[in-house]
């Protein structure tokens, strides 16, 4: 599917970026930050998406091979693109850590967002140990809970009161690590080693059609049953009403030149095999 009008030709991995990247650029620098990684070493970027994390970490350590990893082909497509035809350094892996024959053992695993969208975190701080080294570095990026991923609740809160058996902001999956300690727990269930959790709040500043566009064309919407609500087929009454509810939440948010600052946080995840 491509961009429609301003953005008419635009590929679903270049709308990616269009929208997320401010927001997931953030977590790419915690990632990042004060990590070492061996002259030669190996990476795997679980969650590759566009790139963000395997480019930078070309940037940062050029003797590295780096194995991007990702189940959407789109987003890969555009990583792709961003790495250039000559990447002796990158590998390209559609799919999963259960999905694929991958065989890589990681001195560090770099993960972004992907425990907070996953079904099964436990399983996939499992599998991800299984692909490391030992002695080997997870850091991963995590969504924090409803009552401070703020942009994210306000969308889907809205949406429970706009749309008819639409999913209450507290119990979408994805902002399910409310405590630092849940999260702890489940690395050391999955036999990672002295795992440490801090925070990795930011805040997003954004024009009003800005932040909607960035919710609204990033956030899935479900029914209480677990249905995908297809936003784009939604009344022009229901979507804007939508709309209204979602920038009344946050309007506390808005400064004084009509932009929001909205806070938007998370976790950061840092463990040893």
């Amino acid at each position: 599917m491509t961009g429609s009008g301003r953005w008419a030709g635009e590929t679903p991995g270049q709308r990616y970026d269009r929208l997320a990247l401010p927001f997931v650029r953030h977590y790419t620098r915690l990632l990042l930050h004060g990590t070492v990684v061996p002259d030669a070493g190996q990476v795997l970027d679980h969650g590759a998406g566009t790139g963000e994390v395997s480019l930078a970490i070309h940037r940062r350590h050029p003797t590295a091979s780096v194995t991007a990893l990702d189940p959407d082909p789109d987003l890969l497509a555009q990583l792709r693109v961003k790495a250039g035809g000559d990447a002796a350094w990158l590998a390209v892996v559609h799919g999963t850590l259960d999905t694929t024959s991958i065989t890589i053992s990681a001195d560090v695993i770099f993960s972004q967002l992907v425990l907070s969208l996953t079904t099964n975190p436990g399983h996939e701080l499992a599998a991800m140990r299984a692909h490391t080294a030992p002695g080997g570095t997870l850091r991963a990026a995590v969504l924090a809970g409803p009552d401070r991923m703020l942009a994210f609740a306000a969308y889907w809160q809205a949406a429970s009161a706009v749309i008819p058996g639409a999913l209450a902001a507290s119990a979408y999956p994805h902002l399910r690590f409310t405590r630092p300690d849940s999260l702890r727990q489940l690395a050391e269930a999955a036999g990672w080693q002295q795992p440490r959790v801090e925070p990795a709040d930011t805040h997003r500043t954004a024009t009003a059609a800005q932040l909607w566009q960035w919710l609204s064309q990033t956030l899935p919407l479900y029914t209480a049953d677990g249905d995908v609500i297809a936003t784009d087929a939604l009344s022009r009454a229901r979507s804007d009403a939508l709309r209204r509810a979602t920038l009344e939440h946050l309007g506390q948010y808005r400064n004084s030149g009509g932009n929001y600052e909205v806070p938007t946080a998370g976790w950061l995840l840092t463990a040893v095999a």
